[in-house]
């Protein structure tokens, strides 16, 4: 879910709905790729998960993947 929510921001989301929304579309594909082989959870489902995660470790990962990976 992390890597959903990563990504769905970089995406542009500003929200749990939107980032719901960008789970939703996408494809059948690309929701299988990220583990979602039963469905995609619902918007509150999504926010139970994120809001329950330490904000300072949750924040901390994408400032420490993006250095890495720029050359």
């Amino acid at each position: 879910m992390l890597t959903v929510a990563v990504c769905a921001v970089l995406a542009g989301a500003t929200s749990f709905i939107a980032i719901t929304d960008w789970l939703y579309d996408l494809d059948e594909a690309d929701r299988q790729r990220l583990g979602f082989t039963r469905g995609v959870p619902a918007s509150s489902t999504v926010w139970r998960l994120l809001t329950r995660r330490d904000a300072a470790l949750v924040s901390g990962v994408p400032a420490g993947f993006v250095p890495g990976r720029h050359r």
